[in-house]
């Protein structure tokens, strides 16, 4: 039995994790329609692509229309791909066409496979889901064969809602198909004899005796005698509406919306009970203190979060564990986002630490899929009945890299500190001749660990050189051939530990430190006898002065010894 006392901790514990990580970064990420020259999609509810290297996309509409178009922002045609509206049942927003994906060897195999709603005898709403298999057009790669669709699996439905809909092919090349428990009440998410409430796991390169597909031998209840579905691959799901597969770390990552209280995300595991309906995210359910969970071994989830206004149709939407090239801050992280608030958020998890979540927008659309195209940069589904679209997460915070110096005026051995921090202008410069500024930020050097955080606003990812300003050292330059910076990552860049970080290894080494070399009072470029009388006639000034080079607040003779060790040396620069 799951106590009170276990449930009471599970909360405490994650509503302190959720304080300590919760972070908000609404502003470095925002929406950008990604095809705005195309007509409105009426209910759409996934965008996918065939993996075959055309970069087409593909967008399926709750009506039972798939549209085909180029993915390019500047596409202003589409056409249509599939209509199959006439078997479609859609009558309610949990019904008509739901999920659809291409063979995991497409176009070699020319097959996609659909998951919808339809009208029947035979259940007590006569609505059933049917998962089917077409084939695209010989003669035209942007055209299915209506009449080629083959039935692999029909399930009635006792109730209109809660029908899944997701289906993708896994890593090891079998067909994952997610069905909600129906609206059925009871225990049928539990009931390993039906496949509500499941997700399953087919061959479709094969056929057993009297299906249209085969069962893989190694699903978790293959073996059982005692009348439970052999498809079967996990069980105790509400409504999984949406999951996917990273490679990577081989992670199947599901979204199980909640009923009055919690959204989930899971890791989906063979033979795994994931629950639902005696829990709810890490909570019993109906909400009592004591869980009736006597030899069931739930899995609890990853994540959960809490339905804030329980008046909201609040659902997970569960998208993929980011993998492209334009959201570096984001690799690694799943991106998720929820149905009827609208914002969308990172979950970062490595299976030992406690996951955190991170809210990267809130926007006002109702989000009903989070795809990806075939670079793997996410495409987020706007759902409406008449206005749908898709649009692009984009960010928008600076480019920034936490750099190094030390002042060598300013440096004392003997503390390895500086005796103040102070400040410097670092620039940015194209990589390229002629060297052109591109971007430049102020920051103050801290005196104990000699960094500073620069954010560059004007400047995207790209290779660059550093140049280094202070009042009173020479300009210096980073390494020769630029550095690559990313936008979207923290960037950094030490001068400190090695005098090749110095273009023409200008820089100057002290105890086992490198520093800026000190001494050009009026930043002409080179150190020489002007320097040192600029020192000479201020000897004895107090308060701030560019010739107080050691900082102490008075110029002396150390000033100007500093100086005249440094006489002759000018800028290396590209």
């Amino acid at each position: 039995m799951i106590n009170s006392q276990k449930i009471l901790l599970k909360l405490i514990l994650l509503k302190v994790i959720l304080l300590l990580s919760n972070h908000n970064s609404h502003s470095q990420y925002y929406l950008e329609e990604a095809f705005p020259n195309l007509p409105p999609f009426l209910t759409p509810t996934t965008i996918v692509h065939s993996n075959d290297n055309t970069n087409r996309l593909f967008a399926a509409q709750l009506k039972g229309v798939i549209y085909v178009f180029d993915n390019s922002s500047s596409v202003s045609t589409r056409k249509v791909f599939l209509n199959i509206g006439t078997k479609v049942q859609n009558t309610g927003a949990q019904e008509g066409l739901l999920g659809l994906t291409f063979h995991y060897d497409f176009p070699n195999n020319p097959h996609f496979f659909v998951h919808y709603v339809f009208d029947s005898i035979g259940s007590p709403v006569r609505k059933w889901i049917r998962v089917s298999r077409f084939t695209v057009s010989p003669s035209n790669p942007d055209s299915a064969l209506f009449s080629s669709e083959k039935t692999l699996i029909k399930v009635p439905l006792p109730d209109r809602n809660h029908n899944g809909g997701q289906l993708a092919f896994g890593p090891d090349n079998k067909l994952y198909i997610a069905l909600g428990d129906g609206y059925a009440g009871g225990d049928v998410s539990q009931d390993k004899t039906q496949l509500l409430g499941k997700i399953l796991r087919i061959d479709i390169d094969s056929n057993d005796t009297g299906l249209n597909y085969s069962i893989p031998p190694d699903n978790p209840f293959f073996t059982n005698t005692s009348g439970w579905r052999k498809e079967i691959y996990a069980y105790g799901f509400r409504n999984p509406w949406k999951f996917s597969f990273d490679q990577p770390s081989g992670r199947m990552w599901l979204g199980d919306v909640g009923q009055f209280r919690y959204e989930e995300l899971n890791v989906v595991e063979s033979g795994k009970n994931y629950g639902w309906n005696k829990m709810e995210g890490f909570h019993c359910y109906p909400d009592t203190m004591v869980c009736d969970t006597a030899g069931r071994n739930f899995t609890l989830p990853v994540h959960e979060y809490i339905h804030l206004d329980i008046t909201q149709p609040y659902a997970v939407i569960c998208g993929s564990v980011y993998r492209g090239n334009k959201l570096p801050g984001l690799t690694g992280k799943l991106i998720f986002a929820d149905f009827s608030q609208g914002n969308v958020q990172s979950l970062e998890y490595d299976g030992v630490n406690p996951p955190v979540s991170e809210v990267l927008l809130d926007t006002t659309i109702n989000i009903t899929s989070v795809d990806v195209d075939q670079y793997n940069e996410p495409l987020i589904v706007k759902y409406s009945g008449s206005d749908g679209r898709f649009f692009r997460l984009r960010y928008s915070g600076p480019l920034t890299i936490d750099v190094n110096v030390i002042i060598e005026g300013l440096y004392n051995l003997n503390t390895n500190t500086m005796n103040l921090s102070d400040t410097v202008t670092v620039y940015l410069h194209d990589a390229s001749s002629p060297y052109a500024i591109i971007d430049s930020a102020t920051s103050v050097i801290d005196s104990v660990n000699f960094k500073s955080r620069f954010n560059f606003y004007n400047s995207q990812t790209g290779l660059y050189y550093i140049k280094v300003k202070h009042k009173n050292t020479i300009e210096t330059w980073s390494v020769e051939g630029g550095i690559q910076f990313t936008r979207g990552l923290l960037n950094t860049y030490d001068f400190t530990d090695d005098e090749i970080k110095a273009f023409g290894s200008r820089i100057k080494l002290i105890g086992d430190k490198y520093c800026l070399i000190s001494g050009d009072i009026n930043q002409d470029g080179v150190i020489n006898a002007i320097d040192r009388a600029a020192v000479v006639s201020s000897l004895g000034m107090t308060g701030f002065s560019y010739t107080d080079l050691d900082g102490n607040g008075i110029v002396d003779t150390l000033d100007r010894k500093i100086v005249l060790e440094n006489i002759g040396n000018t800028i290396s620069a590209p």
